[in-house]
């Protein structure tokens, strides 16, 4: 977590481990042993875009999410007892984004944590354990323990077994561990030539609140106002507490614990009429676990507290922080064996609060890198900085690595003075080494900002100041800042290496077109893409197979999609062809499986054999199907939540199942799926043409509705004086196409969808014809009486008396739909057509009142489609530059030309199931989070196989409708828009 020698320290390894060459070993020796290891470069970063003010609060972080909880709002008004969630920039996340979540309760009664202040947060895996406090509906909670679950948002508590528990009490100081752990079960291969299989050996994901300690000391009793010098340990599994040894020295509150492998250290406080020097003692917290395993109850005679001995190798004082209560205290690794203490600000005993980030060097592990290192320095009498405090050296830079040159506000050292602030150990996810947030300043103003200390990823590598950036490993997270030593790195900067997008990275597991059609002469061959839209890697743990020609899995990089070619074998004995291929999802206990069968006919599974999404729980096979020489999906993101969401089924309602992320967000700021021509899923002649160039979509109005589209582009026309959906063109003077579904129809399946399900429909109105006469543009009359006739549309979604500027794309979710359905009916206006009162019933100018871009390519070549739809989403989508953020229709589609129209196979259904696997595999890896579509705007939407086959006289009866496209768009507001 910080890159200081410890990084260096790799050199002595390297020669343990015996260099390639005995000259650049013994460089890297002499490089990484004379290197010192304090002071630090400490990275930081400031999180300003998400004002949310509080002091006397807890920050927890738990898979890049930073949950703050209770603390006051100004002095003496403490917060409400919402969860406040900060989602913190990650790999290819740039910009911090917020939700909050309402107090609910696991059993569905009013039992969550009242507000309070003075209060600790501990987290064990996806668990947040509250405890102590004080505030107006606090009371004696006789040694309770508040859980929140992140990944249901909701509370329960753990009311402990016994009579021993701490008193409630505030000021205290509070650390967690995970052990003692889940019990885990191990396979035993019966022989070397006959391992075991790890599919079949998949332990159960352990249960929550099932494991793990909470240590808590000090603090003062909310009751008698008596400062306390106890210390106690809770095991969460028992529900019990237990007296441990507690710290010598005088009671004292505002001190900060940090547990650092067995080791659990305090640091600070102040009594009654003294402060804590600027010392850290420590106790063995082993002892805890080991007696939790066994079931008996730890002594409190035979080990205690020992102080952490400063000196320098002269053996006189060494250099220490300034006596300091409520500090933060975290610790950290930074691989090799080496480990520090990393001390934050905190109140001085004149009530000043500090800006300053000191760090301890402790004891290195046995038998490690820096061991050996710190044993060499001491034989040739130079200093290793054990049990040594070193100020930080402070360099500010921005979420992309890069320097501030300037920052608004900028402190003068550290973070700026501040006291009472909330401080939590980072994760894998969000990269850093802790998150600090809020507090006050120096006069008594409650600060909304928070901060970021940064880590290098381990991945990273360096040889001396030589920057490496392999050709097929240099992508590095624009985020992942770090900490480095003074003097020579041995760790790349990410800066140094290329911000490459996905797609341009080689594909380990690509294949050319021409290895492709060879193959299949052999081989029944297609691509399954997997799309990781979460913030974890999924890291490839095993894989084999049996009689396939090609099965070769790539692990995926968070944020990537990656099509991966699969071929079964055409030859021979067939029946029990087979392959398995193992993920890991990095930081999760969660796993899953590909699987490749041929009982009856091919196929391709996605088994959650170790974790469950919101469509399927725990244990489902997903049966993905095959494709020959085409593709299948597996989509997986991850909300604000923590909730998993894939492609295994339909999104009927997927809107209100994502108001917890989508609620506050703004409709340019949400990604739906849309029609192209959505009333074109039936076909009615109307002049020359046939269903096979007439016909868009597969499904009607309301079974698109039902696949999770949510913006439709309507065409009405007059056609034997019914309004009905058209789709004509025109060849100079000569118009061809036919119509699609009736208004009334189309009106009706509206109204029976937004009567069961609250979801936004927005409906954009256009190409309005009069076929009836020529193919003329409709009169205002004819306007009116069309608008007239969509009035029948109910729930249409009206502001009165507004303004006939208001940017609706500039409104919330959740201003549309809460407790019900909502239609958002724009038109798009031509020169002298005008709504008059039907813009006060419902209805919208585009122009005006729904800004939007939307250019299809108008052309029938995929790669020429391609390119020109993502650069023009870069070009005129851009948050982060020039602010070009307008309503962005992404329009996805394939146009008939000439040569098309006489060619069935080309039909524009069978087209839109070429350009779709496209969607998934190349687009995906060209949005980001600046630069992303509100719609996916296809032909054919929820059906990917081609639907007009031989004879060609009717699309092909019977395919199945699957959910893709919906989960793809749900994966760029989980994994791009959200962040």
């Amino acid at each position: 977590m910080i890159t200081s020698s410890s990084i260096m320290e790799a050199g002595a390894a390297g020669v343990l481990y015996a260099a390639e060459n005995l000259l650049e070993g013994a460089a890297a020796l002499v490089k990484g042993i004379t290197h010192p290891t304090q002071p630090i470069i400490a990275n930081l970063t400031r999180i300003s875009s998400v004002p949310l003010p509080r002091s006397h609060h807890t920050v927890s972080v738990v898979k890049g999410r930073a949950y703050i909880f209770g603390g006051e709002i100004e002095h003496g008004k403490l917060a409400d007892n919402d969860m406040h969630v900060v989602i913190l920039p990650s790999s290819g996340v740039l910009d911090a984004d917020y939700t909050k979540y309402s107090p609910r309760s696991a059993n569905g009664l009013d039992d969550v944590p009242s507000p309070r202040k003075g209060h600790t947060a501990t987290a064990v895996d996806d668990s947040i354990y509250i405890f102590g406090g004080e505030g107006e509906g606090v009371t004696n909670e006789k040694g309770r323990v508040w859980v929140y679950d992140t990944v249901s948002n909701t509370w329960s508590f753990l009311d402990p077994v016994g009579a021993v528990f701490p008193s409630q009490r505030t000021g205290h100081a509070s650390a967690s561990s995970d052990l003692p752990g889940p019990k885990t079960t191990t396979y035993v291969e019966k022989a070397p030539q006959a391992p075991a299989d790890p599919a079949q050996n998949v332990p159960e994901p352990p249960e929550s609140n099932t494991y793990g300690t909470i240590f808590v000391v000090g603090g003062r009793d909310t009751t008698s106002r008596e400062l306390s010098n106890d210390a106690y340990a809770f095991d969460v599994k028992t529900r019990t507490w237990k007296d441990i040894p507690s710290p010598s020295g005088h009671p004292r509150e505002g001190a900060s614990l940090a547990l650092v492998g067995d080791r659990l250290y305090r640091f600070g406080g102040k009594g009654v009429e003294t402060f804590a020097s600027g010392a850290a003692e420590f106790i063995n917290a082993s002892h805890v676990w080991t007696h939790a395993e066994r079931g008996t109850t730890p002594v409190t005679s035979g080990w205690g507290w020992e102080e952490v001995k400063h000196v320098d190798r002269q053996g006189s004082a060494a250099a220490a922080p300034q006596a300091r209560s409520d500090a933060g205290l975290v610790g950290l690794t930074t691989g090799q064996g080496r480990h520090y203490l990393v001390a934050i600000g905190g109140e001085t005993e004149n009530g000043d609060y500090l800006d300053d980030i000191w760090t301890l060097q402790l004891a290195s592990e046995p038998s490690s890198a820096a061991a050996t290192k710190d044993s060499i320095r001491s034989t040739m009498k130079r200093d290793t900085h054990e049990s040594q405090w070193a100020e930080a050296i402070y360099r500010y830079v921005d979420t992309k690595g890069e320097e501030e040159r300037e920052i608004p506000g900028e402190p003068k050292r550290g973070l700026g003075v501040r006291g009472h602030f909330g401080i939590a150990k980072g994760t894998e996810v969000d990269g850093a080494t802790c998150v600090v947030w809020g507090g006050l300043d120096t006069d008594g103003k409650t600060l909304g900002d928070g901060w970021m200390v940064w880590r290098k990823k381990t991945s990273e590598h360096k040889i001396a100041t030589n920057e490496i950036c392999p050709p097929a490993t240099c992508l590095i997270s624009r985020s992942f800042m770090t900490w480095s030593s003074l003097g020579p790195s041995v760790v790349p900067s990410p800066l140094t290496c290329s911000s490459r997008r996905l797609q341009e990275l080689d594909r380990d597991a690509s294949i050319s077109k021409q290895d492709e059609e060879e193959l299949s002469i052999m081989s029944w061959g297609g691509s399954l893409t997997l799309v990781n839209a979460s913030p974890f890697n999924w890291t490839l743990s095993g894989q084999h197979s049996y009689q396939m020609d090609t099965w070769k899995w790539p692990t995926i990089s968070a944020g990537m999609a990656s099509s991966v070619r699969v071929e079964f074998s055409t030859r021979g004995h067939t029946s029990d062809d087979g392959g398995e291929a193992y993920y890991n999802i990095d930081g999760t206990p969660d796993k899953f499986t590909v699987l490749a069968r041929k009982p009856s006919d091919y196929e391709l599974t996605i088994s959650l054999d170790h974790m469950s999404t919101k469509q399927s729980p725990q244990g489902s096979n997903i049966n993905l199907g095959f494709r020959h020489d085409a593709a299948v999906n597996w989509i997986l993101s991850t909300d604000a939540a923590g909730t998993w969401w894939s492609n295994s089924g339909t999104y009927t309602d997927w809107m209100q199942q994502s108001m917890g992320s989508l609620g506050n967000r703004t409709l340019k700021h949400i990604c739906m799926p849309g029609s192209h021509d959505a009333g074109m899923g039936v076909f009615h002649p109307g002049t020359i043409g046939n269903f096979a160039n007439t016909q868009t979509q597969y499904l009607d109005f309301a079974g698109q509705l039902l696949a999770g589209s949510r913006y439709f582009d309507l065409r009405p026309v007059l056609s034997r004086g019914e309004w009905v959906a058209g789709h004509y063109s025109s060849i100079g003077d000569l118009w061809v196409g036919g119509n699609g579904q009736s208004l009334k129809d189309i009106i009706q399946q509206i109204n029976d969808f937004t009567a069961k399900y609250h979801e936004l429909v927005i409906i954009n109105i256009s190409h309005t014809l009069d076929t009836d006469n020529a193919y003329k543009d409709l009169s205002q009359a004819q306007w009116n009486d069309l608008l007239t006739t969509l009035k029948s549309i109910r729930n249409r979604h009206v502001v009165v008396s507004s303004s006939t500027t208001t940017d609706l794309s500039n409104m919330r979710l959740a201003d549309f739909i809460t407790d019900r359905a909502a239609v958002l009916i724009v038109a798009e206006l031509p020169n002298g057509i005008v709504l008059g009162d039907f813009a006060n019933q419902g209805f919208y100018d585009t122009t005006r009142n729904f800004p939007t871009y939307n250019e299809y390519s108008n052309s029938n070549n995929l790669a020429v489609m391609k390119a020109d739809q993502i650069a023009k989403l870069k070009a005129n989508k851009n948050i982060g530059q020039g602010g070009k953020d307008a309503f962005y229709v992404f329009s996805w589609t394939l146009t008939q030309q000439l040569e098309d129209v006489l060619n069935l196979d080309r039909a524009i259904m069978n087209m839109a199931a070429t350009a779709f696997d496209e969607l998934v595999s190349f687009a995906w890896n060209a949005f980001t989070p600046q630069s992303f579509p509100n719609v996916l705007f296809v032909d054919s939407l929820g059906v990917r196989e081609k639907s007009v086959v031989f004879p060609f006289d009717k699309p092909k009866a019977g395919l199945s409708v699957n959910g893709d496209i919906t989960a793809l768009a749900i994966a760029v507001n989980n994994g791009l828009a959200g962040r």
